[in-house]
């Protein structure tokens, strides 16, 4: 069975995708809200986690 997740499966994975993006010139970042269900599977509390941390200041990597 195919892991779903992607750069929603943990903050680490998304801080990671979102600071490569950073560093080859992209100013802006959209990802799907993520469901229950593939294809757009993975845990909204790790979007929520670095909005947070972007929120209160934190940076990429």
């Amino acid at each position: 069975m195919p892991q779903w997740g992607g750069i929603t499966k943990s903050l680490a994975a998304y801080e990671d995708a979102a600071g490569e993006l950073e560093e080859v010139g992209f100013t802006d970042f959209v990802v799907h809200w993520p469901r229950p269900e593939p294809p757009y599977q993975g845990d909204e509390r790790v979007i929520v986690a670095f909005a947070e941390k972007q929120l209160l200041g934190g940076r990429c990597r």
